[in-house]
């Protein structure tokens, strides 16, 4: 594989928001261009996602691909760190409700770093 070197800035902007107004300023660096082969159709299919999501150029998406699929991969092997959420819709009107939570909260609180609790009103039954 041929590789070149390009410098540019990693800001970018994509949905409508520019993450560098946002204050998530980013570092420039180093790209590395590379070429590669890619089947006409496929190619035309990726060109339609990179419309969809707004990306500017078929470099910003492929990018974020790569993140994504390395992501993936680092997250699926023995032992890896993740995080994620829990989230709980429920009905305080339920009789000890809030001490169940509690006492799971205290029973798995090595493994819970914060909690957050909202009250919604709403005319909607669940059932």
């Amino acid at each position: 594989m041929v590789r070149t070197k390009a410098q540019g800035p990693t800001t970018f902007e994509r949905g409508g928001l520019d993450w560098n107004r946002m204050g998530r300023h980013l570092k420039t660096t180093e790209l590395e261009r590379i070429g590669i082969a890619i089947d006409g159709d496929l190619l035309d299919k990726f060109d339609k996602l990179v419309g969809r999501r707004g990306y500017k150029n078929r470099s910003e998406a492929f990018r974020d691909l790569v993140r994504a699929e390395l992501v993936v991969e680092s997250s699926t092997r023995p032992n890896t760190p993740v995080v994620g959420t829990v989230t709980l819709l429920y009905d305080h009107h339920v009789r000890q409700l809030s001490e169940k939570l509690t006492e799971l909260q205290h029973k798995f609180h090595h493994w819970i770093l914060s909690t957050y609790m909202s009250t919604w009103i709403t005319t909607t039954a669940w059932k």
